[in-house]
């Protein structure tokens, strides 16, 4: 029962995300489950867990790629049996491992938090930032405001005091606006502010249009990260008031950037500063290319991955024209001993495939693309281990080597087969009085615990026998049809 609770979530959360990749691509996708995955995981927090009593295995889902980020409800204080830092630090390397994002889930109106106890989560996030720990979730807002009276105050002066962006899904589809342009600013006496205005670039025809707005002490390297603290606003318009005093006491350089649907930032505008001297004669400056975003590993989505094959292809995409690609093999994570590199691949090309792979032994990829005769930064890299020789052994009582999942009316029929070794495995429906209903199954398995499906096509609902051979066993059950 807990297995087809846990198989029927995560087919209804496939069926989402995959209707909403085709209705709209750039939207990101998420879930926010209970904060334990499962109990005595990670080693030290007990209690009621997600996987075997709600049902739901939110590993699976980012194994499969189903979501684009997770929010843990992790409502508990830092300390004890469900200490909020292990819970925190584990589902990041879970979001890290799968290159989806964290956005941890906090309860501030809970009874017996302190004071600091939302500021110090908080901080525990930012601090593991270096495994996709991307942001805060409060629920909820009334919580926030009602609390104490203190609570939001706090949080504005501190946690929050600064705008901030959401984090880019550089997996998602989509491209980076083209730059705003002809930045100005203008004084304005009678209310005592300075009005920034730009335009938009004419290439940019999405509806959605969004604005960062930075301010900034010292003249900034062309294609150099903005420092921390320099965005002073997000925007929906073409022009921001700025009060005089922090136009006239702040950095004296500003620039301005748009925001596309996945958060992807176009390169700057043009640079305008409010000192008109000859050491900074930056009124208007060109903006320079950035380079092309990272390209995105389609197969296989996840970071590190177990084969039991010689042989491995890695597809990607890349989320601007490219001119070239360039790809690693190596041996190592630092990728010193390179197995193979090439440069200047095709733009057409977007697949390798590497063959005489070595059992016991694991291997790392990364690729980068080119954009302006310019080359952008590494994907990040991804590790294939191949099996030992012989392959392992999973040990399973014969009672316990298939399981059959509920069917979902119309939909194949979906089996789990636990093999010791490599196997064909044979299946087949037959009626209560032994007739072939269905096109057999013929198929060479690996070992280990695999799914298994049977096209339903014209098989109408009722009773029928699985008929399952795995090598010279014969396993037979019924099931039932809707």
């Amino acid at each position: 029962m807990k297995d087809w609770r846990r198989f029927n979530v995560t087919e209804t959360i496939r069926l989402v995300q995959e209707r909403l990749q085709a209705t709209r691509p750039a939207a990101r996708f998420g879930i926010s489950p209970f904060g334990l995955w499962k109990n005595g995981t990670p080693v030290g927090t007990t209690g009621m867990d997600a996987y075997n009593v709600i049902g739901a295995d939110a590993l699976a889902w980012l194994e499969k790629g189903y979501v684009d980020y997770l929010t843990p409800q992790l409502y508990w204080p830092i300390g004890g049996k469900q200490d909020y830092q292990k819970l925190l630090e584990w589902w990041a390397d879970q979001t890290s491992a799968h290159g989806r994002h964290l956005y941890a889930g906090h309860y501030p109106g809970r009874l017996g938090f302190t004071r600091q106890e939302l500021p110090n989560q908080i901080k525990i996030n930012r601090e593991n930032r270096h495994r996709n720990s991307m942001g805060s979730v409060l629920f909820r807002v009334s919580d926030v405001i009602q609390a104490d009276g203190t609570l939001f105050p706090t949080l504005k002066d501190s946690a929050f005091r600064l705008p901030a962006l959401p984090p880019a899904l550089p997996w998602k589809k989509g491209q980076s606006p083209a730059a705003p342009a002809f930045l100005s600013f203008s004084k304005n006496d009678s209310t005592h502010s300075y009005t920034l205005s730009w335009q938009r670039s004419e290439e940019n025809k999405e509806a959605f249009k969004r604005y960062a707005v930075y301010q900034l002490g010292e003249y900034p390297e062309p294609m150099a990260a903005l420092p921390d603290g320099s965005l002073v606003a997000v925007t929906t318009g073409e022009a921001l008031e700025v009060p005089a005093p922090q136009f006239e006491q702040g950095g004296p350089y500003w620039l301005v950037t748009e925001v596309g649907p996945s958060n992807l930032e176009s390169s700057w505008s043009n640079l305008i500063s409010r000192l008109e001297t000859a050491e900074a004669p930056v009124v208007a400056v060109a903006p320079e290319p950035l380079p092309d975003p990272v390209p995105v590993l389609v197969e296989p989505l996840q970071r590190e991955v177990f084969t039991a094959s010689p042989a491995f292809q890695f597809k990607w995409e890349a989320t601007q024209p490219a001119e070239a690609f360039h790809f690693q093999w190596s041996r190592d994570p630092e990728f010193l001993v390179l197995l193979e590199e090439q440069t200047e691949v095709p733009d057409s090309v977007t697949a390798r495939s590497f063959a005489n792979l070595s059992a016991g032994a694991s291997y790392y990829f990364r690729v980068r693309s080119k954009q302006g005769n310019a080359w952008g930064n590494w994907s990040p890299s991804y590790k294939v281990s191949v099996s030992q020789a012989p392959q392992q052994t999973v040990t399973a009582p014969k009672e316990e080597r298939l399981k059959v999942f509920p069917t979902l009316a119309g939909g194949p029929l979906v089996m789990e087969v636990t093999l010791n070794r490599k196997e064909v495995v044979k299946a087949e429906l037959l009626s209560l009085d032994g007739k072939l209903v269905s096109k057999p199954f013929r198929k060479k398995v690996a070992a280990g615990r695999q799914l298994v499906q049977i096209k339903r096509k014209k098989i109408k609902a009722g009773l029928y026998l699985l008929v399952v051979k795995i090598g010279e066993e014969q396993l037979t059950q019924r099931v039932m049809l809707p």
